[in-house]
């Protein structure tokens, strides 16, 4: 029998070797790589209902400003820049449409990565597409009914429906049109 100090592994530590570390960051680098190319799918969604979410709650957040302080506040889509922002109108506006005197413009909030405006529609039929629209909100709320319509880079749609008779903000994982109301009900 030989003596532990005279055998040949002694007074060495086992360890792991460079090229087995190497191995262990290769296997670990390509499982990552997997997991993140299949996670963006999964973020590229969760981006288009967030910025669905957004614009739904900052439609809410102008009506109920409208309403409290008895004043006219408008929400201006820029369509070709995919940004939304306040604008705060005059003390002396009426009807939402008046904009002289002075405004004040919040700063511009764009959407998340990946998301596009495809186009804003209302509720009398008329699209709006690659422009800047003024949609108003006044002491009795939402003046006007409409669709903001929101696709992702992978073709997934999104609707938000403001309704300008309940006030009630929806949401549609698809692309919503307005019905058209029969004649007779008018």
């Amino acid at each position: 029998m030989i003596p532990a100090a005279l055998a040949p592994d002694a007074g060495r530590e086992r360890g792991v070797t460079l090229i087995e570390l190497m191995v262990v960051v290769l296997i670990l680098s390509l499982s990552l790589t997997i997991v993140a190319t299949r996670l963006d799918g999964i973020t590229s969604n969760s981006r288009l209902k967030a910025s669905a979410r957004h614009i739904g709650s900052t439609i809410e957040l102008l009506q109920n400003q409208g309403i409290v302080n008895g004043r006219f506040y408008f929400l201006q889509f820029d369509l070709t820049d995919n940004r939304m922002r306040w604008i705060i109108a005059p003390e002396a506006a009426r009807e939402g449409m008046d904009l002289e005197g002075e405004t004040r413009e919040l700063p511009w909030r764009t959407l998340e990565r990946g998301v596009v405006m495809e186009d804003l529609t209302f509720d009398d039929g008329v699209r709006k597409e690659d422009e800047r629209i003024n949609v108003p909100f006044g002491p009795t709320g939402m003046t006007w009914g409409f669709q903001v319509h929101l696709i992702n880079e992978e073709g997934r749609r999104y609707t938000v429906e403001a309704n300008s008779v309940t006030g009630l903000v929806s949401y549609y994982p698809y692309r919503k049109e307005f019905e058209e109301v029969p004649e007779e009900l008018f």
